[in-house]
């Protein structure tokens, strides 16, 4: 039976991240951010904070990493491990998917998205791939300046593990924030406490046949179309879905973006789609690193879209480039934008 193709567009939009532990509601394009939601150390910033979130659709919000029952959640977190860095080792497999978190200055806002190791040094330096959307959302929105921190292992909420201090970022080239005609990538710094672990095998979307599955892993909001969203539990969730091809929807170029589509009528095994929280989570091909999410569908039907942004050979010998050296002053050498972090931890400000 041929597939009917939903209509998608009004609903999609960037996956961004989320507050661990708040919730909120989403519109079309059109989040509302309840004041209550944000806890401002200076409480005259409180309702310019609320204002500045929901302009950059940083609220909580209704979806879900939609699964098609809640009975196969153990099972999605178990595909989601396979693609930890440890995961990944022990299947012979270098880099893997992180946590991530970024805190505004002088607020207790901690916004939770996901990434990618794809190299390690032997001083416990490293390079992690995710969206520049979240630096964007903050700098945008009038805070200027924040920490971002990463988590290596397979639950940010309860695993106990010591963060590690992202201390500079940078753009890869033609990167915009929350801009559907221009890319959304961005590689992340961490100076120290980086296991050693082979290097991520990238791969260009010419590769990957049409109608293949993709696997995609990474942390965020979770339900099924029977309970809806739930709340974050820290886990890496991971799951399959089939390659769109050319096509994109919502006004997504793609000169940048392509997709994977989950239908109900599908009965794969593990199928799922993103949804917030997994900004910057993997796509995956083979064991190797096709791109990173970046967009999905709004609501908790387990129809949906699933966008990311694809490597070619361009974008590949880009960030090889970058990640190539453990210094990441080198990457002014490349003509990128780079932003330089405190590494003081949580509450600490980037500095020009």
């Amino acid at each position: 039976m041929t597939k009917t193709r939903p209509i998608l567009a009004k609903w999609l939009k960037p996956l961004a991240f989320s507050r661990s532990g708040k919730t909120g509601q989403a519109a079309a394009f059109g989040l509302r951010a309840e004041s209550s939601m944000v806890n401002v150390a200076n409480g005259s910033k409180v309702a310019v904070a609320a204002a500045g979130l929901a302009l950059a659709g940083m609220t909580a919000n209704t979806q879900a990493n939609i699964m098609r029952s809640l009975a196969d959640n153990q099972a999605h977190i178990d595909r989601g491990n396979q693609f930890t860095l440890a995961g990944r080792a022990a299947q012979g497999l270098g880099g893997g998917v992180v946590s991530m978190r970024i805190t505004a200055p002088g607020t207790s806002v901690a916004i939770n998205y996901s990434g990618v190791a794809l190299r390690s040094f032997a001083d416990g330096s490293g390079w992690i791939l995710g969206t520049n959307h979240p630096v964007g959302d903050l700098a945008n929105n009038g805070f200027g300046a924040e920490t971002i921190t990463v988590g290596t292992w397979g639950n940010y909420m309860t695993s106990g593990e010591t963060r590690l201090t992202v201390t500079q970022s940078v753009a890869l080239s033609g990167s915009a924030s929350r801009n559907p005609n221009a890319r959304d990538m961005r590689l992340y710094f961490v100076s120290s406490g980086l296991p050693q672990f082979t290097p991520m095998q990238l791969i260009t979307i010419d590769q990957i046949a049409i109608g293949s599955y993709f696997d995609m892993a990474g942390f965020g909001q979770y339900g099924s179309p029977a309970s809806g969203t739930l709340p974050r539990s820290g886990d890496v969730r991971g799951f399959v879905c089939r390659y769109d091809g050319g096509a994109v929807d919502a006004g997504y170029s793609p000169a940048f973006y392509r997709q994977g589509l989950t239908f109900n009528s599908d009965s794969t095994a593990l199928l799922g789609r993103t949804a917030q929280g997994y900004s910057g989570s993997g796509v995956f091909s083979a064991g190797s690193l096709a791109g990173i999410n970046c967009f999905g569908t709004n609501g908790s039907s387990f129809t949906g879209v699933s966008g990311f942004n694809y490597f070619d050979q361009s974008v590949i010998a880009e960030i090889n480039q970058v990640t190539s050296v453990p210094a990441p002053g080198a990457a002014a050498m490349f003509g990128l934008a780079a932003i330089t972090f405190s590494a003081r931890g949580f509450g600490g400000r980037r500095r020009a």
